[in-house]
């Protein structure tokens, strides 16, 4: 190879190594606005703002989702379509559901009723010849690590991005895959499988719920919950009703059916007893929480890691602490609060 040729061909590479990196900047600036952008709603129509509680899309939508993989799901009339971070329609509303997009794809179910894939222009990217059962419902036909659990002939099976069966397993229930494993029930127990599809630990479980932090809470028949880590290994039992997913070191737990919330630590120790029926995780350092704040009205809000309350019940809705921000609800006006519990948008409708 004459070296005016090498040279040539490095410069092309060189080139468009150069245009790769600078356009990288755009990308995760264009990535990070969209996961910035946050619902509201006013004068009856839903828009979006950014962080700072500025108008970003002007309110126009009979309905929007939050933004997920660079796009938000948004309703005009009674079908959903799909927009970018400007405002831009790229699918036109003729969905009966919202699209959550995660890697380019969405789930989505067609006029017969059955399940496919579609890209961020429309398209069936998957087609749809799947079955559709409550489980889709529960976020399951989503695509988690790679792989998406559908319905097909009765049976579930797990397929890959491209549409391909990655396995098929005599599956009478499935869910997605959390830290390399996913929940699926042969019979009435649930175990879990790997990747390959073969059972990591076997089916022997009323319940399993989603790894988490190394752990997951299952309930073996005629037993209280237990946490176990991947190889099945009880890392500690209990005498409690209903536990869930670690999140920041700590899990809620029922402390008997319906009954208040307990934090336990990895060890399995109490580590805050509330007297709350309804507590969720912990996310940013503080968890939501339902009690009654005016005789016989019930009320949503923050406490801390000692249970202490830092924003007071005072909402109908409070979902989790995301970036700074929650979204609240009284009303059926919707607004968001910083972790003070001063308000970034205002309670609007």
């Amino acid at each position: 190879m004459s070296r005016t040729l090498f040279t040539h061909h490095a410069a092309k590479r060189l080139g468009a190594a150069l245009l790769t990196v600078l356009a990288l900047p755009a990308a995760v600036s264009a990535g990070k606005r969209a996961a910035d952008l946050l619902p509201v709603k006013k004068g009856g129509k839903w828009g979006y703002i950014d962080r700072r509680g500025a108008v970003v899309i002007a309110p126009r939508f009979d309905g929007a989702a939050e933004f997920s993989d660079r796009v938000a799901s948004v309703r005009v009339g009674r079908g959903w379509g799909l927009i970018d971070d400007a405002g831009a329609l790229l699918i036109e509303p003729r969905f009966s559901a919202p699209l959550r997009f995660s890697g380019g794809l969405a789930r989505a179910v067609d006029e017969s009723g059955r399940i496919g894939f579609v890209d961020k222009g429309g398209a069936w990217a998957i087609p749809p010849r799947f079955e559709s059962s409550h489980w889709g419902y529960l976020g399951k036909e989503q695509f988690s690590e790679g792989l998406a659990a559908v319905q097909s002939a009765g049976r579930w099976e797990y397929i890959d991005r491209a549409g391909r069966v990655a396995f098929r397993g005599d599956f009478d229930g499935a869910t997605g895959f959390s830290e390399g494993l996913a929940a699926v029930r042969v019979g009435e127990l649930w175990g879990y499988i790997d990747k390959t599809g073969a059972f990591a630990i076997a089916p022997q479980f009323m319940y399993a719920g989603p790894f988490s932090e190394g752990l997951a809470n299952v309930r073996r028949p005629n037993a209280f919950e237990s946490y176990i880590d991947r190889a099945g290994r009880d890392v500690f039992t209990t005498e409690y009703c209903f536990g869930y997913p670690f999140s920041e070191g700590l899990a809620a737990i029922e402390r008997h059916c319906d009954g208040p919330k307990l934090y336990l630590d990895r060890a399995g120790n109490v580590v805050l007893r509330t007297r709350y029926r309804f507590a969720s995780n912990f996310s940013e350092g503080l968890a939501v929480v339902n009690t009654v704040f005016r005789a016989g009205v019930w009320g949503a809000g923050y406490i801390d890691r000692t249970g202490k309350f830092v924003i007071s019940p005072r909402f109908e809705r409070a979902d989790d602490f995301s970036g700074g921000l929650a979204r609240v609800e009284l009303g059926g006006r919707v607004g968001y609060i910083d972790r003070q519990g001063k308000f970034v948008w205002p309670l609007t409708d």
